[in-house]
Formats: C-alpha cells, sequence, structure tokens
C-alpha cells in the first residue's frame, strides 16, 4: 500500500464516526381517537425544534404518519375539519362560513392550541409512535 491509499483509508476511518451526526429526522405515527372511536377528520401538527412545524393528516381509522420529523421535543395540536358527509347541505356544498367551526362536538378545543394541549412527543432518529388518546 502506498502513502496516497493510507492517507485515504485513514481519512475514511476517522471521517466514518461522523457520519449521521447531527439532529437528523423521525417518522412520527399513530392513532387519534376519543372516547374510543377514532378522530378521523382532520390532521396531527407537530411543533419542532427551530419553529418547523410538520403535519399529518388523519385517515378513516385515527391513523396519521409524519415523515422528515425533526429530532427533539415537539409540542402537539389537533386540526379538525368537518367529516366529507358535514361539507353539504340539502345537497349542495357548504360555504366556508357555513362550516362548524372548531373540533368535533365533545372534544375540548385546548386540543387545536399547541400550549394547551397537554400532548408533546420526543421525536427521535427512526420511527416513533405517539397514539393520542383525547380526553373530555
Amino acid at each position: 500500500m502506498g502513502p496516497r491509499i493510507l492517507r485515504l483509508v485513514a481519512a475514511a476511518v476517522l471521517a466514518a464516526p461522523l457520519a449521521g451526526c447531527g439532529p437528523g429526522t423521525g417518522e412520527v405515527t399513530g392513532r387519534v381517537t376519543f372516547r374510543g372511536r377514532p378522530v378521523t377528520a382532520g390532521s396531527v401538527v407537530l411543533f419542532c425544534p427551530g419553529k418547523r412545524i410538520a403535519r399529518g393528516v388523519l385517515g378513516p381509522d385515527g391513523a396519521y404518519a409524519i415523515a422528515n420529523v425533526p429530532v427533539g421535543d415537539a409540542a402537539v395540536a389537533l386540526r379538525f375539519s368537518p367529516p366529507a358527509d358535514a361539507l353539504q347541505m340539502g345537497g349542495r356544498p357548504l360555504r366556508p362560513d357555513e362550516l362548524p367551526p372548531g373540533p368535533p362536538p365533545g372534544i375540548p378545543p385546548r386540543y387545536t392550541v399547541p400550549e394547551e394541549s397537554g400532548l408533546a412527543v420526543r421525536v427521535a432518529p427512526g420511527r416513533v409512535v405517539y397514539d393520542i388518546e383525547l380526553l373530555p
């Protein structure tokens, strides 16, 4: 082995532990329920370090998945949207001013404010499962 090859090998060995350093990202998945039933209309919003926001839409079973979430502690809030069948009245689409405001009946509005929701998740590299059971 020549000196140039030795230097390249040494540089690669020294640089290997540095690969992947830095904050990184993870994936947050879970399910949102209220009184044991899935919450199906809306999204989960993560307020991450560095003032970054990540969001995942709720599915028909209350499941959500959010990729590329910065590692660290994140405050959590929910944004609610009316279910698809509530978007029409008498066969016509509802105007935005006709949509019901806030969360579905029974769910406290505090869940829409990250500082008041009481919800938080610690995001780590890889996948983090964070199920959310909303309380009345």
